[in-house]
């Protein structure tokens, strides 16, 4: 406690006593980062000191555009954010939620911008070294280099904190209270959904990158999932992100990726990510979740054609008086059917936990919730 009264001086002055304090205010995660909370009870005192410390800097950080431009300075003050929310979000006032959701979104946003930029260089190259398979996938490992983790790293506290934000916002909603007095920005739902639809938007440009690649040059797709690996904690929290969204921002993602007008659209993209050669768990359940689920699942198996809007909309009569099988009328997708025309003797005589395995009975899943 003595070192959270000495810290309430600009963050720039005491970078290395913040970096204890926040230290000193660690999470345990029980089932992942959906279950993440505080290590330790602390004191109401201790509370009120630690949001006395948050609310200090945001008056700093507010004061001074430029001061608030500095990298330590934003770092530091992602990580305090992730404390407080976690131990003394109980005392926030309506302003502190502003100022909160606002770098958040900022903050969450940069990495957008960064991931569209990858995945529209990766979209263009495609069109102009198809020819050139090997020289097509040295340059995609180099679109594919970050060269500032800082935005991923700030980006990644800032989902932390969100996700913990989320947690918050859910329990107060299972309390089932009349009016959640906690979250007292009238635009929470509104900003929320913003966010969520860049988080949406990360999972669809890391899917579209891999898509476009692997319609040309398997090994070039390889380039673009292995460089997820290097920043899998990322990805992770991407992953609880989109699995925290509402039908309503999944919808809107997937609109502004058909608008966006790329090589690959939403659906093929989804499925390069579920089917991807370096899997990340989280992200392919991720995937999985959004091809499961309305808007997406509805369009997610079959191609969209008047055969099968016909036999969609047939009774069972309809169809026995048809002399072709509906087998041979319905046509799935292209990244189901080269999955389920595999000979089943083949994926027998594989190992129980190969991808290729694992891919198959993913694809057995998503059939049984579209049926």
């Amino acid at each position: 406690m003595l070192v959270l009264m000495k810290l309430l001086v600009p963050l720039v002055d005491m970078e290395d006593w913040l970096q204890l304090v926040i230290a000193c205010y660690p999470f345990i995660s029980v089932g992942g980062q959906q279950a993440l909370k505080p290590a330790r009870s602390i004191s109401s005192d201790e509370r009120k000191l630690l949001y006395k410390l948050f609310q200090k800097q945001r008056h700093v950080a507010g004061g001074s555009a430029m001061f608030n431009q500095l990298t330590v300075v934003q770092m530091l003050l992602s990580k305090l954010m992730i404390v407080s929310v976690g131990y003394c979000w109980n005392e926030f006032s309506k302003e502190d939620w502003d100022f909160l959701l606002s770098n958040l979104r900022c903050w969450i946003q940069s990495a957008v911008v960064v991931m569209e930029d990858v995945t529209e260089n990766i979209n263009g190259l495609v069109d102009s070294s198809a020819d050139n398979l090997n020289l097509m996938s040295q340059k995609i490992g180099q679109i594919m280099l970050i060269s500032d983790p800082f935005l991923i790293k700030i980006s990644e506290n800032a989902l932390l904190s969100f996700l913990l934000l989320l947690k918050h916002y859910k329990l107060q909603q299972d309390e089932e209270r009349d009016n959640l007095n906690t979250f007292k920005s009238e635009n929470f739902d509104s900003v929320k959904d913003r966010i969520l639809e860049g988080v949406l938007r990360l999972l669809f440009c890391t899917a579209i990158s891999e898509a476009i690649a692997s319609e040309c040059y398997k090994e070039a797709a390889l380039v673009v999932a292995s460089s997820r690996v290097e920043y899998t904690h990322f990805w992770n929290l991407v992953a609880f992100g989109v699995v925290n969204s509402s039908s309503q921002c999944r919808d809107k993602a997937v609109k502004s990726v058909e608008f966006w007008g790329l090589r690959k659209g939403s659906i093929s993209s989804l499925y390069a990510l579920l089917f991807t050669s370096k899997p990340i768990p989280l992200l392919q359940s991720a995937a999985f979740f959004v091809l499961s689920n309305e808007p997406v699942l509805s369009i997610a198996v079959l191609e969209d054609n008047a055969c099968n809007s016909n036999i969609y909309a047939a009774s069972d009569d309809d169809v026995r008086r048809h002399d072709i099988p509906i087998e041979e009328k319905v046509h799935l997708k292209k990244e189901i059917s080269v999955m389920i025309e595999r000979a089943p003797f083949e994926v027998l005589g594989m190992d129980s936990l190969s991808p290729q395995r694992v891919r198959m009975l993913c694809m057995g899943m998503k059939l049984n919730y579209a049926s």
